[in-house]
């Protein structure tokens, strides 16, 4: 019934809520990353979309280099594991953890394909030499 579905939604309300903390606040503060994703805009269709792709697992640091995206990482996990204190105990373990993680990176990396090829399309602010 409706009780069921409100905690799935709150549940799942939590989850978003301390991942996106946790990987745009948290960690790229910490360990001095940029979690922002840089459009590129030009190039082939291939070229672009393994920029979308690595971009979930690449990032840039405060110097500018890029780097291992550990924010996302750290936050990911952080998060699922978090989310063991409010899930259900028979769905709480390693299992929660590692598939809200997959979950959280699964969706990153759906976001930046839509960043990259859709974003064009909704702004007329967007750059297309991926540089601010």
């Amino acid at each position: 019934g409706w009780a069921a579905y409100a905690k799935r939604y709150a549940t799942t309300a939590g989850d978003s809520t301390v991942e996106n903390f946790m990987t745009g606040a948290v960690f790229p503060s910490i360990l001095h990353q940029d979690p922002r994703y840089y459009y590129q805009g030009s190039g082939s269709v291939k070229s672009r979309l393994m920029h979308a792709v690595s971009s979930a697992f690449l990032t840039r640091n405060d110097s500018g280099r890029t780097v291992f995206n550990s924010s996302y990482f750290l936050g990911d996990l952080s998060a699922a594991a978090l989310s063991n204190l409010y899930y259900p105990k028979a769905n709480r373990g390693a299992n929660l953890v590692f598939t809200n993680a997959a979950v959280g990176l699964a969706g990153r990396i759906g976001t930046n394909l839509m960043r990259e090829f859709l974003s064009k399309r909704l702004t007329t602010n967007a750059s297309g030499n991926g540089k601010l």
